[in-house]
């Protein structure tokens, strides 16, 4: 659930060009509501947990 979060927020930005300031907060606005509408179901487990897990698994693999 939180990886497809991820990407219909990251597809939404990369075709509109949209910045937010946090990505956390446009996910807790608008992106849980839109998976939730494309699958019918909720997220299980704590998916803002969870991006930000994975996004500090990303910063940690990335070269200093």
């Amino acid at each position: 659930a939180t990886s497809r979060m991820i990407d219909i927020l990251d597809n939404y930005k990369g075709a509109n060009g949209k910045i937010y300031k946090s990505d956390y907060r446009a996910i807790l606005n608008w992106v849980v509501d839109r998976y939730q509408e494309e699958t019918g179901k909720a997220p299980r487990g704590d998916p803002i947990a969870d991006w930000v897990k994975k996004r500090q698994e990303i910063k940690a693999g990335e070269p200093l």
